[in-house]
């Protein structure tokens, strides 16, 4: 399984959803960055909700990154 990105904008989306223990429920975590080098900016972000697949909680992260994103282009901080 393991990392998947995609791009949006001129930003790319890193997601790495992780299983809760034993519960077998999924949360969305990703990475957003911008930039490469020492211009490079990023942030590590979850999602609060629980997802009952892997496939579900990875669909998530990237809805989730395009919303996060879309608000910052709009002038709202991501951080």
């Amino acid at each position: 399984m393991g990392t998947e990105s995609t791009t949006y904008e001129e930003y790319t989306i890193e997601a790495d959803p992780s299983q809760a223990g034993d519960s077998g429920s999924w949360s969305a975590v990703l990475t957003i960055s911008r930039g490469s080098g020492k211009e490079k900016e990023s942030w590590l972000v979850s999602a609060s909700e629980v997802y009952e697949s892997r496939e579900e909680a990875l669909a998530r992260c990237f809805e989730f990154a395009r919303e996060l994103i879309d608000r910052e282009m709009k002038g709202c901080a991501l951080d």
